[in-house]
């Protein structure tokens, strides 16, 4: 038995129908992700590439007041 003989039995097909369906479950996903977004969403995700400061989005941490102490000794 060779190495052909071996190979041309395989049914390596199957690969190539699974891989499509995996791209168009892939590419489904992210259309839906796209095409769901809120047009005030996508207005401020291009305008990203044109911004001059660092977009941080405020988190309940960052408005918690500061502590007074530096956390030393006595």
């Amino acid at each position: 038995m060779s190495l052909s003989d071996i190979m041309g039995n395989l049914a390596l097909d199957v690969y190539a129908q699974v891989a499509l369906v995996l791209f168009l479950v892939a590419f489904g996903a992210i259309a839906i992700n796209v095409l769901s977004r809120r047009p005030e969403q996508t207005r401020r995700d291009a305008a990203l590439p044109l911004g001059d400061e660092p977009e941080y989005r405020s988190t309940p941490s960052d408005r918690a007041p500061a502590a007074t102490g530096r956390g030393g000794g006595a």
